[in-house]
């Protein structure tokens, strides 16, 4: 839940992440992705990440990483609960272990750059709103 500050927030977006625990069938995951890439981007779907880490760090897994952004939770859950996207899940059954979450961002208080944290330069609403980096 987002604190009220006052001030105007844009909606929120939402980051389907995937990370693939194991692939115990490469063909069922090969033909799953070809179903379920296009019912994703039909639902709104933009892949930002897809692939094995360059680095993992602290306790990080080696595990290979998907994310895709959504406009909200909510056309994310859709594009998740779509028939299209049921399909391609079927079609990969237990062909991989996967561990799936629908993550929604942090709100960007307006006026304040979306990569002020990757700049050293925390603006203090951030602290505020206990979003410090």
């Amino acid at each position: 839940m987002a604190l009220d500050t006052g001030e105007d927030t844009a909606m929120a977006k939402a980051y389907w992440i995937a990370t693939y625990r194991s692939v115990r069938d490469p063909a069922a995951l090969e033909a799953y992705a070809k179903l379920a890439g296009p019912a994703i981007w039909e639902a709104g779907g933009r892949n930002l990440v897809r692939g094995m880490p360059v680095e993992t760090l602290e306790d990080g897994l080696n595990q290979r990483t998907v994310v895709i952004e959504f406009d909200s939770v909510a056309a994310a859950m859709a594009a998740y609960e779509s028939p299209a996207y049921q399909k391609a899940r079927k079609v990969l059954g237990d062909g991989a272990v996967r561990d799936i979450r629908i993550v929604e961002a942090m709100e960007q208080p307006k006026g304040v750059a979306a990569d002020h944290h990757q700049a050293g330069m925390p603006d203090q609403r951030c602290f505020a709103m206990g979003q410090a980096p």
